[in-house]
């Protein structure tokens, strides 16, 4: 009987995660010959990791604007072919329900991410598909009208290539620069990469004050130019992290400041933290600003402010008629206006994705292959294209997995 490796196949697709399954399975289905090889010892890994192991598959408002890349248009086409609603089709014919959660995220209704995995193997069994596990790729080169793929387990023949490995976040996991190394053998340009969705590291000054209040989750607006995201933001033993600080994480840029209002919103047409020092002196003038302050502010978040007043935190023990208008201002900067001046990320490990990839540019946005090199389709986390926290990276990675499955063989 012919071994895989004997055999040529109509599609190789390297990588057997959630872009790379998902262009298989379209692909099957149309009656293509398909073989994923995945290096890892069993496929999916990351999925399974996704959401806390709930797996946050998709969101239910993604559309370009939650993208971030050199392009603002090119993943407008795959997204508008497998929109969230083909999503949740998709995967309801297996009997997986979703569960939304705020900001219209979706989960696995059982909490079981594996559910997702499964389905997209059983979809690929039926479909006739197969897929190799623990084969690593090593290169690729074209010979005539054939790709032929280089692992550890041999070499593999295919008409066409689908480049799905992921980047570089989540090391630990099996990720690796394979796609991005063989893009730039293959003469394609790769923007500029960079931990995205990470947690921001603080400076020597603010990281003990950080380190006192890890564990503190505090509801905050945090800013970086113009993007602006009001999410939790988690104190760590090492600077700062959740959701609002990932978030912003993919939109800083070393030597950037990020802006953190720890009380947003307003008290009628005030800020609340001028609102509630103003109330403060006028009904309890005795009362110590120490005091005032400590009941507008969550937890133990008065140190961070007698951190950042330095030598002028004695106004803290100043009773609310003796503060003078200089010390009001710098509370009430402080608290609405935090400067954040990052010293770094947490890197890859502590990544949800990688920013930066194969440009864009280097690809058709209708079927993601690529302009010089006919037969190479590339998608998922190794493209230029990065979505939000929520759900908006797998559905990138369904909707340019199914937009490449659609293309294969045409």
């Amino acid at each position: 009987m012919e071994s895989s490796s004997q055999r040529s196949w109509d599609a190789l697709v390297v990588g057997g995660g959630a872009c790379g399954l998902m262009a298989a399975v379209t692909a099957a289905k149309r009656g293509l010959g398909v073989l994923v090889l995945e290096k890892n010892a069993a496929p999916g890994i990351k999925i399974l990791a996704s959401g806390g192991g709930h797996c946050n598959f998709t969101n239910r408002s993604a559309d370009a604007g939650q993208y971030l890349g050199e392009s603002a248009h090119f993943m407008k086409s795959a997204l508008r072919a497998w929109p969230p609603e083909k999503t949740l089709a998709f995967f309801a014919e297996f009997g997986i329900g979703a569960a939304e959660r705020k900001h219209g995220q979706l989960f696995v209704a059982s909490g079981k991410a594996a559910q997702i995995k499964e389905a997209l193997l059983t979809a690929l069994d039926h479909a006739g598909g197969k897929i190799l596990t623990a084969t690593a790729g090593i290169g690729a080169h074209r010979e005539a009208e054939f790709w032929r793929v280089e692992t550890n387990r041999g070499s593999f023949r295919s008409r066409e290539l689908v480049l799905a490995t992921g980047g570089l976040a989540y090391p630990q996991l099996g990720a690796t620069g394979f796609a991005l190394d063989l893009a730039r053998e293959l003469g394609l340009r790769v923007t500029e990469t960079a931990p995205g969705l990470v947690p921001l590291t603080a400076d020597d000054s603010l990281a003990p004050v950080c380190a006192s209040l890890s564990g503190l989750a505090v509801n905050a607006r945090v800013s970086c130019g113009k993007a602006s995201f009001e999410e939790n933001v988690l104190f760590t033993h090492e600077g700062l992290s959740g959701p609002a600080i990932l978030q912003i994480s993919s939109y800083w840029r070393p030597g950037m400041g990020v802006e953190i209002d720890w009380i947003p919103g307003e008290s009628g047409s005030e800020p609340v933290a001028e609102a509630a020092l103003r109330l403060a002196r006028e009904s309890s003038p005795k009362r110590l600003l120490a005091t005032v302050l400590e009941s507008i502010l969550p937890g133990r978040m008065l140190l961070l402010v007698r951190h950042v007043l330095g030598n002028r935190q004695a106004c803290l023990e100043k009773k609310m008629a003796e503060l003078r208008r200089e010390d009001e201002k710098a509370i009430t900067a402080i608290l609405h206006r935090f400067p954040f001046r990052p010293t770094g990320t947490r890197g890859y490990r502590k990544a949800e994705v990688m920013r930066g990839g194969v440009d864009s540019a280097e690809l058709s946005s209708g079927t993601l292959e690529a302009r010089k090199v006919p037969g190479l389709f590339i998608g998922g986390e190794a493209v230029d294209v990065t979505g939000w926290l929520g759900g908006y990276n797998l559905q990138w990675a369904w909707a340019s997995g199914h937009a490449i499955g659609e293309a294969l063989g045409k």
